[in-house]
């Protein structure tokens, strides 16, 4: 017996359903909107970035998901004020000075979850994540009781009290500043751009710019409610739980910078000011943007180099720098944030004078001195940011007419960063350094080195340093000879950009108001780039005064493209 004749003899009547709108199925994929299509080439390719951007599909995604109804501001469609937001029993906000990332798991683009209408969010439970591991720690220096845990945040046996509401950005969480409107650009679209293996010299290495999308500044407000009513008191202190949470930092990538509130680490091991010039980088868009994030690569590539220059077992070392600047399989041991004091309200194409606050953090007291060292080794050899291999040219290079932007310099008052006077004192901290990256590794032996070109092995790399009021080897790089070469301009014969990555670095130390340590560094276990360069420039470097300060001496044979 059916269904309909069982319903029939006892006298239930079934009602029909009404008849649905006929459903319209296309076969025209350009009519689905770019959200909800694969990733896959012909479809849809967000990670990848396109040469022009106001043609690619990740501009066509923005546009469609900020379905803006104003053109000349480009504010989102769908927002949430604060108000909305905060019948909750606890609700704060919270800003954020540089970017937050999350994921929501979709395809190869990390990009963050969208609720109901629309706008970007950070998961409720994502939030009672951090406050449950806030709870297993301490509340305002107090160990919490884990019956306090269960109340809260429930077990496998019952629910807690508290509900964690997604967090969501505040206003316009879309667009750019008012003094910056560009329909092409929305300041939630980022760039992430690995360029470790390359600059390095790594075998087989290559690098690419791949899109991701985050909160830029963002404000968030962060709500919780409760089944149960609650004291004043229970309020004060769930709301200082949650708050100690995100101290640690929302979302990913938190150890380069990202999800890190204004709060600095508590009781960092090093804390730094610098002052510096330099380039400003640009976004995919083309739109510059200051990037704290940058730092961490440069330690991260620093480490890379000085470890690589002490063993030739990849493994070894791979494993290594990843336990300390964290990988896919396990978080980082070092805690770093970069606060800007003097941000401006728009980022041009150079900054000049900008002041950081650089607090970092690692784990044991082998990573903790291994990375003070690392951070004054990348302070007095080179540059940080941007084009840090050259120094800034604004100030260094005499030929007043040449207007491009080249370089970086960097200056600080700090105890650790500014007691190297001389040659001697910098060969003294290099032998140091050497001596401790063997000891990272636990070394009991010479375990060779990588065949990288900037391995930093003596047998490798020849530091030459003279004290100078003024560069003199800066218009070595400008010399016709030299400028268009692989190894020292970065480029072949012909080019109008560098396509290479240069084998020197060139620093101008600060020593007093009116003198300089110039630093010139050349990496020369990779003959290929050099050709017949490297005697010349060697000679022309020592003619001019500097000195062998580090390294073993670099011999040549007749061909002159071998040790």
């Amino acid at each position: 017996m059916s269904f309909s004749q069982a319903f029939a003899r006892a006298g239930i009547k079934v009602e029909q359903p009404k008849k649905q709108s006929e459903i319209i199925f296309t076969t025209d994929s350009r009519e689905i909107p770019m959200m909800y299509r694969a990733q896959i080439g012909g479809r849809c390719s967000l990670q990848f970035i396109a040469n022009n951007y106001n043609e690619s599909d990740l501009k066509i995604w923005a546009d469609e998901l900020v379905n803006t109804n104003d053109e000349q501001t480009k504010k989102p469609r769908y927002q949430y004020s604060n108000n909305q937001l905060a019948r909750h029993i606890i609700s704060f906000t919270l800003p954020f000075p540089f970017r937050v990332i999350s994921n929501c798991g979709q395809d190869s683009i990390l990009r963050p979850v969208i609720d109901g209408r629309g706008i970007p969010i950070i998961p409720g439970s994502s939030i009672k994540g951090l406050f449950r591991r806030a709870c297993q720690r301490r509340d305002q220096g107090k160990p919490i009781e884990q019956q306090v845990t269960k109340l809260y945040c429930g077990d496998a046996d019952r629910p807690g009290i508290l509900r964690f509401h997604p967090a969501y950005p505040l206003g316009d969480w879309a667009s750019t500043t008012l003094q910056d409107r560009n329909p092409s650009y929305y300041k939630i679209l980022d760039v992430v751009f690995p360029q470790q293996s390359r600059q390095t010299g790594e075998k087989n290495s290559s690098s690419g710019a791949f899109a991701q999308v985050s909160f830029s500044q963002p404000t968030f407000v962060f709500s919780i409610s409760s089944s149960q009513s609650l004291s004043a008191e229970q309020c004060k202190s769930i709301e200082g739980i949650l708050k100690t949470a995100l101290s640690k930092g929302l979302g990913g990538k938190t150890s380069s910078g990202y999800g890190l509130p204004f709060q600095a680490l508590n009781k960092p091991d090093l804390q730094i000011t610098l002052t510096g010039s330099g380039i400003t980088p640009s976004l995919l868009t083309g739109q510059k943007e200051f990037r704290p994030n940058m730092f961490k690569a440069v330690l991260r590539g620093h480490a890379t180099r000085l470890l690589a220059g002490c063993t030739d077992n990849n493994s070894v070392l791979k494993d290594k720098i990843n336990a300390l600047f964290g990988s896919t399989n396990s978080p980082s041991t070092v805690e770093m944030f970069c606060e800007i004091k003097n941000q401006p309200q728009q980022w041009s194409e150079e900054f000049e004078d900008l002041k950081l606050e650089f607090y970092l953090q690692a784990g044991n007291k082998n990573d903790q001195e291994f990375l003070k060292q690392l951070f004054k080794f990348s302070y007095t050899m080179a540059g940080l940011g941007k084009s840090w291999r050259r120094v800034w040219h604004k100030k260094f290079y005499p030929n007043k007419n040449y207007n491009k932007l080249i370089g970086c310099h960097w200056i600080s008052n700090h105890d650790e960063m500014i007691n190297i006077k001389d040659d001697k004192q910098l060969k003294n901290f290099l032998d140091n350094l050497y001596k401790l990256s063997n000891q990272y590794l636990n070394n009991k032996k010479d375990n060779g080195s990588m065949s990288w070109r900037e391995a930093w092995s003596p047998k490798r790399v020849a530091v030459y340093s003279k004290i100078v009021q003024k560069s003199t080897a800066i218009e070595l790089f400008h010399r016709e000879d030299f400028k268009n070469t692989p190894a020292i301009g970065g480029k072949d014969q012909g080019d109008r950009r560098p396509k290479h990555v240069s084998s020197v670095w060139h620093r101008m130390l600060p020593i007093s108001n009116e003198q300089y340590l110039e630093i010139v560094t050349v990496f020369h276990g990779d003959r290929g780039p050099w050709k017949e360069q490297l005697p010349l420039f060697i000679k022309d470097l020592t003619d001019k005064g500097l000195s062998l300060t580090w390294g073993e001496k670099i011999e040549f044979n007749k061909k002159l493209n071998h040790v």
